[in-house]
């Protein structure tokens, strides 16, 4: 993160770790502080690139440009734009650990973008498997939520390389958030986690760890309790944040 001092300096105080809607401070407040180089033309990629995977070496190379806020109104609007608005499709991401993995997602054909609606994020079971593309049709577990309400679903891939649990894992969940969040018209204060067996231990290590993005978490078929033998302290203040629908 970036702090600004009375004379106007921007100094580095900590990791950014801000969650999806955190460039609307950051980005800002930086750039009336900064002036460097001149605008180049995939603006609108690099800001995806951070977005989606927040780094301190992304965020320098935003910083380094000098535009207005004007033309960073304008990059993010192009970089929203830049996949088809309906139906199902896949992304390709990278983790913290540069490894790649497949996003599988659907977007409803009647969203419209002046609306605001729900996301679920699921998580596969089985994540044993060296696999990278796991999620690539996973959130059709829940497809027949589509059937009574206008939902975004998407689904992140897991592997023995990147349990739900770790640091990985968990960071493959936040970047699913914001994957989805930078394309659609998502509605920040509904977007829940599902998941089935692992997928449903990822849900109480993520209401462990990071609970802030998620309104909710369901749970199906899997044991919290596993964290604990995995080695990782529960901490109950931050469970209780959020409600946890348990099925099992």
């Amino acid at each position: 993160m970036y702090d600004k001092f009375p004379e106007g300096r921007i100094v580095r105080s900590r990791m950014v770790r801000g969650g999806p809607f955190f460039f609307m401070i950051l980005l800002p407040l930086a750039l009336s502080c900064t002036s460097s180089a001149p605008m180049p033309g995939n603006m609108a990629e690099q800001f995806s690139r951070w977005f989606i995977a927040p780094s301190e070496e992304k965020l320098d190379s935003l910083l380094s440009v000098s535009f207005t806020l004007a033309q960073l109104d304008s990059i993010i609007s192009t970089a929203k734009n830049t996949l088809p608005r309906t139906g199902a499709a896949t992304a390709i991401l990278t983790d913290r650990s540069n490894q790649s993995w497949t996003l599988g997602y659907y977007a409803p054909p009647e969203a419209t973008v002046d609306t605001l609606y729900p996301l679920v994020i699921y998580l596969h079971g089985g994540i044993g498997t060296t696999r990278r593309d796991k999620g690539k049709t996973a959130y059709e577990m829940l497809s027949a939520l589509c059937d009574s309400i206008t939902v975004f679903l998407a689904s992140p891939s897991g592997n023995r390389f990147g349990p739900w649990w770790s640091a990985d894992g968990l960071s493959r969940i936040l970047q699913s958030v914001r994957y989805m969040t930078l394309h659609f018209p998502v509605n920040p204060d509904k977007i829940f986690l599902a998941g089935v067996s692992d997928g449903a231990t990822g849900c109480y290590a993520a209401a462990n760890t990071i609970c802030g993005p998620f309104a909710g978490f369901i749970p199906v078929s899997g044991y919290g309790g596993l964290l604990t033998k995995l080695g990782i302290p529960l901490i109950p203040q931050n469970i209780m944040q959020r409600p946890i629908y348990n099925i099992y």
